[in-house]
């Protein structure tokens, strides 16, 4: 049974600070019960509380904006066992439950009687939550590694939380195998590599090995050329806007040759642009220091916020950008680019949430001054920028975004779009 717990506030509105400051103080009292799987459940009134607040809250509620942005309380939450789902194999956590529970119209599918219907939960965080809002940062390597892990028995063999999740959803992936059998296990593989990535948006969830194993069979390039043709930056283009592919995991001469005709740049600029920042604070001629770069995390994401309450910008950043509002900072000049150290994956996946001003604009998004992927101001409406890098051990990362006007020769006043965030999400090795 769920703890009684009260919301203290005055009527209408919730006391956000002494709601967090008596969920920490009280945390204490729920472990225990927690490890044993008796007493008190967690608070399921105040994770609902606070996932709701970080899916929703607006900036003009202040407590709620503040659950959006707090770090500090999103660790807590993580933490924080909630259960174990699928036969012991999945860690749910207090942050994962409360992200549920933040979508109160999908209560009649979450909750019974008895409780949060955790299995349930986790299917439509894992397929379709994550991506409606937006959840990557949340994300962690002993989530991906749980979710991917063949270790629950079945009648052909061993099949992970994953599987069960995919066939749950969509039992023809299944029909006529035997589930845990090398068959089963192939198809399963192949599914994923050739359309869940892209219908269910799995990404975050691919092995080092799966990606390389699109890089060999150019998966992504298959998917969108139609009987034989060649993928232009057109048609790239053109898929993102249908929906067609959700990420392209490709390399080699296309990029070059499709999408490196498409940038206004020039070679001395972007020469100068790869160089990096320096402290121009430090010395008055040419010989101003190079900046640190930002360190990516040890675990999935590294995330930049140019929200009121975010991170904001670095100081490892060129370009020009107003200070974060509500709606992000203005992108003010047509280029802006990010610098951080190494990735310890071959894989880089970087997702930006920017809004293009002009309809008839497209993002180029370049990594290390190669051209990576090309967006329109349509493909961008409701969804993230979502680019695949093959990174070399060792390489730091140099993020550049680059707003292709329709008429270069028309100046347009004010901001060219608003950057919300920035997600870094490296691939993690080792995991199966």
């Amino acid at each position: 049974m769920t703890a009684g717990l009260i919301i203290a506030g005055a009527f209408g509105r919730i006391d956000h600070r002494r709601m967090i400051h008596d969920l920490k103080d009280s945390l204490g009292l729920f472990a225990p019960s927690l490890a044993s799987r008796n007493g008190m459940a967690p608070p399921h009134a105040i994770l609902a509380q606070l996932g709701g607040d970080i899916l929703y809250a607006r900036v003009s509620d202040a407590g709620g904006w503040g659950v959006r942005y707090n770090r500090d309380l999103h660790d807590v939450l993580s933490r924080c066992e909630y259960w174990r789902a699928f036969h012991g194999a999945l860690r749910v956590s207090w942050l994962h439950a409360a992200l549920v529970l933040g979508r109160r119209d999908l209560y009649d599918r979450f909750l019974d009687p008895r409780g949060l219907r955790i299995e349930e939960a986790m299917r439509w965080l894992t397929l379709y939550g994550i991506e409606e809002h937006g959840l990557w940062r949340f994300i962690d390597r002993k989530f991906v590694a749980d979710l991917r892990r063949r270790v629950i028995p079945a009648p052909g063999g061993l099949v992970s939380p994953l599987d069960m999740i995919l066939i749950g959803e969509r039992d023809d992936l299944a029909r006529g195998l035997i589930a845990g059998s090398p068959e089963f296990v192939r198809r399963m593989d192949q599914w994923i590599l050739q359309n869940g990535v892209h219908e269910y948006k799995l990404f975050w969830a691919l092995s080092e090995a799966v990606c390389d194993t699109m890089l060999a069979t150019r998966a992504a390039r298959e998917r969108l050329a139609e009987r034989g043709a060649a993928v232009s930056a057109q048609r790239l283009v053109e898929g993102h806007a249908q929906r067609k592919i959700d990420i392209f995991i490709d390399e080699g001469a296309f990029k070059e040759s499709a999408l490196g005709s498409t940038t206004c740049t020039t070679s001395a600029e972007r020469t100068r642009l790869l160089a990096g920042p320096t402290d121009e604070t430090t010395a008055a001629d040419d010989s101003a220091p190079p900046l640190a770069r930002l360190p990516l995390n040890a675990d999935c994401a590294t995330v930049l916020d140019f929200v009121l309450g975010g991170s904001g910008p670095q100081p490892s950043t060129i370009g020009y950008m107003g200070p974060p509002t509500a709606n992000g900072a203005a992108m003010l000049s047509s280029n802006v680019a990010f610098f951080f150290g190494s990735p310890r994956s071959r894989h880089v996946f970087v997702l930006i949430d920017i809004k293009l001003i002009a309809p008839d604009a497209r993002l180029l998004v370049l990594i290390n001054g190669r051209p990576t992927d090309l967006f329109s101001a349509e493909s961008l409406g409701g969804r993230w920028a979502k680019v695949h890098f093959a990174a070399t051990p060792g390489e730091p990362l140099t993020v550049e975004i680059e707003h292709l006007p329709d008429d270069p020769t028309k100046l347009r006043a004010g901001p060219i779009a608003w950057l919300k965030s920035i997600i870094v999400f490296v691939v993690q090795r080792g995991v199966a």
